[in-house]
């Protein structure tokens, strides 16, 4: 369900995980002069619920102060939540999957219609 490239960039992250976007860069050689299409690759690995955010962490100066942007930290859901969460979301219907969000985001967002909701999870 992955491309070879997708599968390669996912492998990194199951074999390293939780791992600094960052690191990830250097270790898959995604930088100049080397692989191309890492944030698209990374896109659609999470598209696909195959990689989670973990964590956006934050550099350190050397005195030990955070700056900048935070750096996003990726794992797998299985390393996340444990494999027993993993292996009961398998079990479940793309069917059955849609209508826990659905009735989820209709609890987390009163406000929000019908039409609206199906239009997020579309």
């Amino acid at each position: 369900m992955v491309s070879y490239r997708e599968n390669d960039l996912y492998n990194l992250i199951n074999n390293n995980s939780p791992i600094l976007s960052k690191k990830l860069k250097e270790i898959g050689n995604y930088k100049k002069g080397g692989k191309i299409g890492f944030e698209t690759l990374i896109t659609k690995l999470q598209e696909k619920c195959y990689v989670i955010t973990n964590d956006f962490v934050y550099l350190r100066d050397k005195n030990g102060n955070p700056y900048g942007w935070g750096v996003a930290e990726y794992t797998t859901p299985e390393k996340f939540y444990g494999k027993s969460f993993a292996n009961k979301t398998y079990k479940r219907t793309p069917e059955e999957s849609y209508e826990r969000m659905f009735n989820h985001l209709s609890e987390i967002l009163p406000d929000a219609s019908d039409k609206e909701i199906k239009r997020i999870l579309k």
